[in-house]
Formats: C-alpha cells, structure tokens, sequence
C-alpha cells in the first residue's frame, strides 16, 4: 500500500483507519509525500516506523520490486 502523505493526513481519519488496518494485517506499506510544499510538520502516529519518501517513478519503482 502506498499513502500519500500531506499536512491533512492527520486530519484525515478514513486515511488513517486505512493505514492503521493496513499495518495490522501485515500489508507491506510505504508512505509517499505528495507534494514539496505540502508535507506535514508532524507525522500521525500510523505512519512512524514506516518510510515515507518523495512521490518518484524510482521510489515507486522501488516499492514495487520488493513485494
């Protein structure tokens, strides 16, 4: 799973029920910023111990090739 990470997604509770679900059922999960200029101050607790990198095809790439 990939989520997309923004200055929202602490607000966002349907995002966060998904990544919080995600993890639980052991659902390989990256996080991704969405933008430069939007990323969070803080990171939502669903989201520590997990990588969040720049929204790249080779990020993307990455992910992928290691499923």
């Amino acid at each position: 799973m990939i989520a997309f990470v923004t200055r929202n997604t602490s607000a966002a509770t349907g995002q966060r029920f998904e990544i919080r679900t995600a993890r639980e059922e052991g659902i390989p999960l990256m996080g991704m910023y969405a933008t430069q200029e939007n990323r969070p101050y803080t990171i939502p607790e669903e989201l520590h111990r997990i990588p969040i990198v720049d929204w790249t095809w080779a990020n993307i790439s990455t992910f992928l090739s290691r499923l």
